[in-house]
């Protein structure tokens, strides 16, 4: 795991406030509800992954605000557009040299769809983001990842964040297995995808979808039910999305590989990539 730090505190108080604009009208009560968020977070266990710091502060909001889904709309709006380009993104990857490798560039390129980094999205980012994504290195033993694929029979996929499951769509349909597990949050957290958010962007045509039963914006074992647990032990591959997911499971026992964009200097620090990269990361207590 990952642990918090003073680097994740400015981080974290951005995703209060986002959330709160979503909810609260009231600049003043706005504030109030901030300042008392800020002051539980500043006496937050360091010694826990910056993903359990984040539900916590989440769970506390919604008490105060009424709101358990402050991000029910934004997650509606990045599905329905990354829908839109799911035609034109199929048609690149018909024609592509490697279909396999832009799939994977696209996947990880739409990492950047995430309200609890330091940017906000827009979907000029992301279609430049998606732009870049086709002449982009990633980072990484990616041949390493493609020899991994190939030998597996069963994969279990670790979401991440809604809109970007569509990208994640794409990739699964280039995976050389058809025994394909999609797993997504038990609950609605940040924009982190449910099963609400698979369903739309069409995952059960593809595979099998379950839920992880947390509401964590990561995958913390001790908090996941005993199925998935299940099905994370038998799987031949783990394939985990976003850095919340590399935050609660970076050293856990297990055929992981982490898929992500770097977006914080802590996650910069650790994995040796700038903020910025597309990152293939092999865990490293395989």
């Amino acid at each position: 795991m990952i642990l918090a730090g003073p680097a994740c505190i400015p981080c974290l108080k951005r995703q209060v406030w986002r959330a709160l604009e979503r909810v609260c009208t009231d600049l003043r009560e706005r504030q109030r509800i901030a300042e008392q968020l800020y002051t539980e977070l500043e006496q937050a266990d360091p010694n826990v992954p910056p993903p359990v710091i984040s539900r916590s502060l989440h769970r506390r909001l919604g008490q105060m605000t009424g709101s358990t889904d402050p991000y029910r709309l934004d997650k509606a709006r990045q599905n329905e557009f990354l829908l839109t380009l799911l035609p034109q993104l199929r048609q690149e990857l018909k024609t592509a040299d490697d279909p396999l490798g832009l799939a994977i560039r696209m996947a990880i390129a739409g990492n950047a769809i995430d309200v609890g980094a330091p940017t906000d999205l827009i979907s000029d980012t992301l279609l430049g983001s998606l732009s870049r994504a086709v002449s982009w290195p990633v980072q990484g033993p990616v041949a390493d990842l493609r020899s991994t694929l190939s030998e597996a029979d069963e994969i279990l996929y670790l979401a991440d964040n809604a809109g970007e499951i569509v990208l994640d769509r794409l990739l699964i349909e280039q995976l050389p297995t058809k025994r394909v597990v999609v797993a997504v949050r038990g609950r609605p957290i940040l924009n982190d995808a449910t099963l609400s958010d698979a369903y739309a962007a069409g995952i059960h045509e593809l595979a099998e979808i379950m839920a992880s039963d947390s509401d964590l914006p990561g995958t913390l074992l001790a908090d996941c039910s005993e199925q998935f647990r299940s099905r994370l032990s038998a799987a031949d591959l783990v394939i985990a999305k976003g850095q919340g997911n590399l935050e609660t499971l970076y050293g856990e026992k297990g055929p992981i590989w982490f898929l992500l964009q770097i977006k914080c200097q802590t996650v910069a620090d650790i994995t040796g990539y700038p903020i910025g990269s597309l990152v293939v990361l092999p865990n490293p207590a395989r």
